[in-house]
């Protein structure tokens, strides 16, 4: 098959990473695989990036050229970077149509993707398309021409601005009047009731064939706008590397990382960001270490935050140490294997793959069950779901298993064994190949 993938990045970030083990895959395979990306970062030949949408004056192409420059070299003043000043220069039109609230789709360079591979793609397959980079008024030609997949991999495609709704319903009316204007993507005016019914317009000339890696994205798609383009529909699970994320025996792990061995050690990933995280509850980790601290005093226990740049601190008697920089996926594999319990609260998810990592190095999670998580963990076996937004659950549950070790152990060899089955990488590939054999079927 010859395929083509879409993606704002080529091998950064959750939907960049699944495209990318998915483009690798299908040439290891023998596959015409190809990507077309927004930015590119990798060295890959079979990756194309997009051309950029350059100003309409030779001034304003100018400017574009000196945003560019600041940009590769980090250039800023303060802690502003000057390439988003020289681009709202180049081109203020733009920028103001921005600010006002509305949705760009202004990137005609967009159109030439199907043009990217040696030979015309045999099947489309579209991850994010937000992010500045995709004239998503395209999508009734593409779909109409090629066969066309879009992987869900959060809810903007399906609201007036938002890649996640938490608790706002408004995405199956026609949004409006939005409480979550802050949620990312942004808005600093509320056009969301525009923006939705542009993307309805769009999609009701549009045939997608749809996937995602968890079946509570596919049933709010059917619910959404989106649901009279669907053709059909599939959940397939995000893949992880077996090969890297695996059970390793802690105290190997704990050696490696120089972590003690008579502790028992929580972990959960920080990324800078989850205290002021829209979709993460640092809130409710926080409040539950405190629970477990005061309940477990003849205990040692120490929490590890991976990613966060902030110094040690302690909550109640426990430790928190910060890991600020993971420099690989093999040594963030350590901490996962060097931990008793993974923990993860949000307030919005659509299928985490640290979920999967951990539970595939033989650790016990305990998450929140909210958005697409609960088909990432088998509850009471691999680990536990607890209520979204409440502490207390979270911290009986870590209690329930901290004081069984044997539970905890079995746990641990259950999670392994149920990652290895579900997220491999190769299961993930597979999948998707075998759906893109039934749409070409279906198009005969």
């Amino acid at each position: 098959m010859n395929i083509l993938q879409v993606n704002y990045y080529d091998n950064l970030g959750g939907a960049a990473r699944i495209a990318w083990l998915l483009h690798q895959g299908y040439r290891a395979r023998g596959h015409q695989s190809w990507m077309a990306a927004g930015i590119k970062f990798s060295q890959d030949p079979f990756v194309k990036q997009i051309p950029p949408t350059l100003p309409p004056s030779d001034i304003g192409k100018v400017v574009y050229t000196m945003a560019e420059i600041a940009n590769k070299n980090h250039i800023k003043i303060g802690s502003k970077n000057l390439a988003g000043l020289f681009r709202r220069i180049a081109d203020p039109s733009r920028y103001i149509h921005r600010n006002e609230g509305f949705e760009d789709f202004d990137f005609p360079e967009s159109r030439l993707i199907s043009s990217f591979p040696d030979q015309s793609p045999d099947i489309v397959h579209l991850h994010n398309l937000h992010l500045n980079y995709f004239d998503l008024t395209y999508l009734p030609e593409l779909t109409n021409h090629y066969p066309t997949i879009m992987t869900l991999h959060d809810m903007w495609p399906l609201t007036g601005h938002c890649a996640h709704s938490i608790e706002c319903q408004r995405w199956k009316t026609g949004c409006g009047e939005c409480p979550h204007l802050d949620i990312y993507p942004a808005m600093k005016h509320d056009q969301t009731a525009y923006n939705w019914n542009r993307k309805k317009e769009i999609y009701s000339k549009s045939k997608l064939y749809l996937t995602a890696p968890s079946n509570w994205i596919v049933e709010t798609a059917r619910k959404s706008m989106l649901a009279p383009a669907i053709v059909k529909y599939k959940v397939i699970p995000n893949g992880i590397d077996l090969k890297i994320f695996h059970p390793l025996e802690k105290s190997k792990a704990r050696d490696f990382l120089g972590l003690p061995q008579d502790t028992a050690i929580f972990l959960f990933v920080s990324d800078s960001g989850i205290q002021k995280s829209s979709y993460k509850d640092y809130f409710t980790i926080q409040k539950a270490i405190e629970i477990v601290s005061h309940k477990t005093n003849n205990k040692k226990l120490l929490i590890i935050a991976l990613g966060d740049k902030q110094s040690n601190k302690k909550i109640g008697e426990v430790e928190i140490k910060n890991v600020s920089h993971i420099d690989s996926a093999e040594e963030m594999a350590k901490y996962y294997q060097a931990a008793d319990i993974y923990l993860h609260a949000a307030k919005a998810d659509t299928f985490p793959t640290v979920i999967l990592e951990a539970q595939a190095c033989g650790t016990p999670v305990i998450a929140t069950s909210v958005g697409g998580i609960p088909d990432t963990i088998i509850d009471g076996e691999t680990g536990f779901l607890t209520k979204a937004q409440d502490p207390q659950d979270m911290a009986e549950s870590i209690i329930d298993v901290l004081n069984d070790h044997r539970r905890l152990t079995v746990m641990g060899m259950k999670a392994a064994q149920f990652a290895a089955a579900n997220f491999g990488v190769d299961k993930m590939v597979q999948s998707y190949l075998s759906f893109y054999e039934e749409i070409l079927n279906h198009e005969k």
